[in-house]
């Protein structure tokens, strides 16, 4: 029996494709990271507490300047509207709310937050509320 022929540069070009495949994949992983969160919408789906009692969103990073965030709300429970505002993780440093948000509404968050900034969504219902509310939506940072 003939043990088969071993060709050794045949070997280094096969792990040379090798390593360039690896290497080709890790940078289209790098690239697709690259992106701020604050540009892509990002849903939410929170359930606001009884009496006008704030609750939050994850965080976001602000990718612009000065530049509005959007927030897009699918539903908000029973008749009741909610009040949104961007604020930075210091729940007292927050732009200006937009007030009696409901189902299909988008609005423009206002807000002087410098790009880099870690910002999140607060949320509370517009009037008094004896039940837990929940809220249904999408925002960005921008």
């Amino acid at each position: 029996m003939v043990a088969p022929s071993h060709d050794e540069d045949e070997d280094e070009e096969i792990n040379e494709v090798i390593i360039a495949g690896l290497f080709g994949g890790i940078a289209l992983l790098g690239v697709s990271g690259v992106a701020y969160a604050g540009t892509a919408y990002e849903s939410f789906d929170t359930v606001l507490p009884v009496g006008q009692f704030a609750g939050w969103t994850t965080s976001q990073t602000k990718a612009y300047n000065n530049t509005p965030g959007q927030i897009s709300i699918s539903s908000v429970g029973s008749s009741y509207e909610v009040d949104a505002q961007m604020c930075t993780n210091v729940p007292t440093n927050c732009g200006a709310k937009v007030y009696y948000l409901n189902d299909g509404d988008f609005e423009n968050l206002p807000n002087s937050y410098a790009s880099g900034t870690t910002v999140r969504m607060q949320m509370q219902i517009s009037t008094w509320n004896s039940v837990k509310v929940q809220v249904i939506g999408s925002w960005r940072s921008q």
